[in-house]
């Protein structure tokens, strides 16, 4: 695999808190037949421009729509930091726009595309928009893919809480209630 592949999947696992990433065969089986994306189908949806992912995503594909989604995330990330230092700019660029999208779908993916990967997604895509960026959404996040059956994601929670000590709880467990993927 390229280095630019290789760092381009390594960055998907890191914004899904180490989600992605698995160990043996037996692990990305797991992953693959709980709807989490495989790294062929990563590494094709990269290669598809924006419009090819959000007329994919209409289609109701949970798949396609975790991909647009994180598309959206991406384009809107070089952007964020302008939030309350330059509201104008911000309001200016592109990010709102692509910030939006990714909400429009992120309902639709909750409910059409019930693995864990859904709560993953969702919380990466809440605690990055959020302004200021919320370590609360993200771990909601990570609870919701433990609720859909994620047996690695309690592991990953506490983790995620080691990283960011001080979290409001009753914060968490709010936007983890928003994020319920139901089986």
């Amino acid at each position: 695999m390229s280095e630019d592949k290789a760092a381009y999947l390594d960055s998907i696992n890191n914004r899904y808190f180490g989600a992605v990433a698995y160990e043996n065969e037996q692990e990305r089986r797991y992953l693959e037949d709980s709807g989490f994306p495989s790294i062929d189908e990563w590494l094709q949806a990269r290669t598809m421009s924006d419009n090819q992912l959000q007329q994919w995503a209409s289609s109701g594909d949970g798949k396609a729509m975790a991909f647009y989604i994180d598309r959206m995330l991406e384009r809107a990330t070089p952007y964020l930091h302008l939030r309350g230092v330059d509201d104008t700019a911000y309001k200016a660029s592109p990010a709102a726009s692509y910030a939006l999208k990714a909400y429009e779908f992120s309902t639709q993916v909750q409910s059409s595309h019930k693995s864990p990967f859904s709560g993953y997604l969702l919380g990466a895509m809440f605690s990055t928009l959020a302004y200021p960026q919320s370590p609360e959404s993200a771990a909601a996040g990570i609870m919701a893919a433990r609720d859909a059956g994620d047996p690695r994601a309690s592991a990953l929670l506490l983790t995620y809480e080691a990283n960011h000590p001080g979290m409001d709880q009753q914060a968490i467990l709010a936007a983890r209630r928003a994020m319920e993927i139901s089986r």
